[in-house]
């Protein structure tokens, strides 16, 4: 079983068990298994929830959604990289996301009470690591940018323009895929 296909289980594992099996109010669940809420992880240190929330989806609509594009880029990913450093950009993904939510509160105070779960900061993270291997690696990597641009500006324009869509989880996603890219090509892992 790939890593891509284990993150999926386990996603749709956790989604069954808040939807089906929990006897606890859904919202209660899904606090409950971990989801981001900074006031849990500032005043009673539960910084578990930093990885747990990426794990978390509510609704069907979001589940499928995440999961169509971590089958479909987690993939092809998990292929190019090998396990090892598809499990760094999976971590390093997640926790970027979820450490730019975190500490967002800081600027905007606004979002201190917010709850934040799902997977697409982790999606996020695969498109700032095509702009990375595009940058870094060139060839290929360039040409699949090019041609997958119209769908990193659409998620880009749905991300900005969508009430309730966690802003701070998905740039920071982006950010921390382009950064374990640059983090490899430091490393020599990859580079022209």
């Amino acid at each position: 079983m790939t890593i891509t296909n284990a993150y999926i289980l386990i996603c749709v594992a956790v989604f069954i068990y808040i939807n089906f099996i929990s006897k606890d109010d859904r919202d209660y669940t899904v606090m409950k298994v971990g989801a981001l809420y900074p006031p849990k992880i500032r005043e009673e240190h539960q910084y578990w929830r930093l990885i747990a929330c990426n794990f978390i989806h509510e609704n069907w609509l979001h589940l499928l959604m995440n999961m169509y594009c971590m089958y479909y880029m987690g993939n092809f990913f998990e292929s190019l990289l090998g396990p090892l450093y598809y499990c760094g950009l999976l971590l390093f993904g997640g926790l970027a996301s979820s450490l730019v939510t975190y500490l967002a509160p800081m600027y905007f105070p606004r979002l201190e009470y917010t709850v934040t779960i799902g997977a697409s900061g982790i999606f996020f993270a695969y498109i700032g690591a095509m702009i990375g291997l595009a940058f870094y690696q060139g060839g290929m990597f360039m040409e699949m940018l090019s041609s997958y641009s119209y769908m990193i500006i659409i998620n880009i324009a749905f991300t900005l323009f969508t009430p309730n869509i966690s802003k701070t989880g998905h740039f920071g996603g982006l950010l921390g895929g382009y950064l374990y890219t640059f983090l490899l090509y430091l490393l020599g892992v990859i580079g022209r």
